[in-house]
């Protein structure tokens, strides 16, 4: 395991503001939209189906709670400890957002193979984050794209099903936090990270509109296509 000791802050004190504000917002929208989304949930879903929209909910405020703590706290070991608790929230984050789609949207032996998939390489994630937070970054980046481009397997079952609108939110935040990535790794721009903490709000609302305002509502059920 990195030691909590041996860390050093990458930003400065004003790229720090930046960072924490951009995703300290997205933590109070997304406890917004969770309360939402169990106020509509339709009755007539399964528990199953519902516990997939709790977890959605909570794991996309869990990953603008720890990066917001993450950014906004000075003291080292904290600071770490919460390193920690961001890199280990994007995994669930990528893999909650898999959930209400694969649940409600569509169903099937392929969707469920792809949920059991996307949640087992989430818990790796997880696990491999909770020793080495501040290693490997190249594989930590790789990972992350791969188990968000595992959509294409249903990409096309979801174009069958989801309206136009939806759809468009699906591919929306599929590529803000695809091209995030290159603000994110390029640390010779001027408040990089804050950036990418931008395009990671585009994606995250994009997506949290298509669950919330289709896939949950049932408004994202009539073929793209009629």
């Amino acid at each position: 395991m990195s030691s909590l000791n041996s860390y050093t802050a990458p930003y400065s004190p004003r790229e720090e503001l930046a960072n924490a504000i951009t995703h300290g917002v997205g933590f109070f929208v997304a406890i917004a939209a969770l309360v939402y989304m169990i106020n509509v949930m339709p009755a007539e879903h399964s528990l199953r189906q519902k516990a997939g929209i709790v977890v959605y909910g909570i794991s996309l405020i869990l990953m603008f709670l720890s990066s917001t703590l993450y950014h906004a706290i000075s003291h080292p070991k904290t600071k770490q400890l919460f390193k920690r608790f961001d890199h280990c929230a994007i995994y669930l984050v990528i893999a909650g957002t898999y959930t209400p789609m694969l649940t409600i949207s569509i169903q099937g032996t392929l969707p469920d193979m792809l949920l059991v998939i996307v949640w087992s390489m989430a818990l790796m994630g997880v696990v491999f984050k909770a020793f080495y937070a501040g290693r490997f970054k190249r594989f930590s980046i790789i990972s992350y794209l791969i188990m968000g481009w595992l959509s294409v397997l249903v990409i096309y079952q979801l174009y069958q099903v989801l309206t136009l609108v939806a759809f468009i939110l699906l591919l929306l935040g599929g590529a803000a936090y695809s091209v995030g990535v290159i603000f994110y790794i390029n640390k010779r721009i001027p408040f990089n990270h804050a950036i990418w903490h931008g395009f990671v709000f585009i994606g995250a609302i994009s997506h949290c509109w298509m669950i919330a305002g289709y896939v949950l509502a049932g408004g994202g059920l009539s073929p793209v296509n009629p």
